[in-house]
């Protein structure tokens, strides 16, 4: 049985899959956002912060992809992200977003 993606705007869970940490072949500290290790065993990190992640203390080189949630509900974890600066952030591809021209590569 093959498995899907629920449709646009019915999640905001999207998982990065093993392939991308096969890729970095590297290992965190922290996972920032997890939603378990039970759930995504294959992440490569020594600690996971699953609740609460805005609000708590980020050590060391971290693993981020935050939940995308509603219009602009990235830009709180882009910001922590950035006065972190320590570790690997995935985001979408959305190029003319105003929190990629600010954050994105320049």
């Amino acid at each position: 049985m093959a498995l899907h993606e629920r449709s646009i705007g019915a999640t905001d869970e999207w998982f990065t899959p093993p392939y991308v940490f096969d890729a970095l072949g590297c290992r965190f500290d922290l996972d920032a956002a997890s939603p378990g290790q039970a759930i995504t065993p294959w992440i490569p990190a020594n600690a996971f912060i699953t609740a609460r992640s805005l609000e708590t203390k980020w050590c060391g080189f971290t693993w981020l992809n935050a939940s995308f949630g509603g219009r602009n509900g990235l830009i709180p974890w882009l910001e922590k992200f950035e006065r972190h600066g320590n570790g690997v952030c995935l985001v979408p591809d959305r190029t003319s977003a105003p929190w990629w021209q600010r954050s994105g590569p320049n």
